[in-house]
């Protein structure tokens, strides 16, 4: 590890520890001084119970003084943190503007954990529908890819052959030819096109500049109410702060992404991390409704057919009412995320069955 980095990785470990050594005896003071005043007035010879009392302000005195210590204390290790960190940006900067090496290539998607890959799959499922395109930033092998497959048109944004090589091999020879739109740049794609966007495992390689320029290009082409996913290095994460080391990914937090994204015009809609903080995801939505003018499905007109609950396999039927949730979002994101190719059909089915449970109950 570099001395900078291990500077900034000491300074927010001793910034960890402080904050959990601030003592806090408000109650138990406020508590020692009822019982003693209420005895106070009961003895005559009350010496000792004032002589407690005169003990326990000094207690208060030096707790008191002790927590103003302690925060100016904090507060100069904060100094200390921002100003490496400042450096750790710079250094970002300086390493992404001169490094000849290409960001996007198809084996990065193999750092992705079992988590993230999940949660974002999930996402990208509930959102996803024939009404309107999507668009994909860094599709990398195309894991992601396939599940945008109900999107009209699909919008894929690649720079490097290997990648879209990937991409094209995860669909048919006619899905590749007439639904997948493969650009070199997102000021190729439509205006207010597309339902959902994703850049998954690219902001952790870059500094925050190139994210905010690439957020407000994505923001151009979802349409109103449309999703943006993204993963991110939130180092407020232990774990992702320790991969700064050696330049493997740049200095970020949830706090600057979240203010980052809001300022480009989002409103933020969910994040979180996963595998203790390793990888992080948020879900911003451009203000206003989702709407879109198809009436139905490109090519070949439909009408929804409902199964009834008691048709359905006995595995689905026991995915669904295993992931049953609070809200009607989570439990269909999180039946989403198990579903099975083989109940593609099913899905209005089972989109209904979980919203009239909601109106029932």
């Amino acid at each position: 590890m570099s001395r900078l980095y291990h500077s900034h990785s000491l300074l927010d470990a001793f910034k960890r520890r402080i904050a959990e050594i601030n003592i806090d005896l408000s109650s138990t003071v406020l508590t020692n001084k009822t019982v003693l005043n209420d005895q106070l007035q009961r003895f005559k010879y009350n010496n000792l119970h004032q002589s407690c009392l005169e003990n326990l302000a000094s207690i208060e005195h030096a707790v008191n003084l002790y927590n103003e210590n302690l925060k100016e204390l904090s507060n100069k290790i904060n100094t200390d943190l921002r100003k490496v960190e400042q450096q750790i940006i710079q250094r970002d900067y300086d390493r992404t503007e001169n490094s000849n090496e290409d960001i996007e290539y198809v084996h990065r998607n193999s750092y992705l954990s079992t988590d993230i890959i999940e949660k974002c799959q999930a996402v990208i499922r509930y959102y996803t529908t024939w009404q309107h395109a999507s668009l994909e930033v860094n599709p990398g092998d195309g894991v992601f890819s396939i599940e945008m497959n109900a999107a009209e048109p699909q919008y894929c944004i690649v720079q490097n052959k290997d990648v879209e090589a990937a991409v094209k091999s995860k669909f048919n020879d006619f899905y590749a030819r007439r639904r997948l739109r493969i650009y070199s740049s997102i000021t190729d794609v439509p205006e207010s096109c597309a339902g959902i966007a994703t850049c998954i495992n690219l902001f952790e390689y870059l500094p925050l500049d190139p994210i905010k320029d690439i957020a407000k290009q994505v923001i151009t082409c979802l349409k109103p109410g449309g999703v943006f996913l993204s993963t991110y290095n939130n180092c407020e994460q232990r774990r992702s702060l320790e991969m700064l080391d050696n330049g493997f990914r740049c200095l970020n937090t949830k706090e600057i992404m979240s203010n980052l994204l809001y300022g480009v015009g989002f409103d933020i809609v969910d994040t979180g991390s996963v595998n203790d903080g390793a990888w992080s995801y948020i879900i911003v939505k451009k203000p206003g409704d989702l709407f879109s003018e198809k009436l139905s499905s490109p090519q070949v007109g439909f009408i929804t057919i409902y199964v009834p609950y008691a048709d359905w396999p006995s595995e689905l039927q026991e995915l669904v009412e295993a992931k049953k949730s609070r809200s009607s979002v989570q439990w269909r994101g999180d039946v989403m995320a198990y579903y099975q190719p083989a109940w593609n059909n099913l899905k209005p089915s089972v989109h209904k069955y979980i919203d009239e449970f909601y109106l029932i109950k």
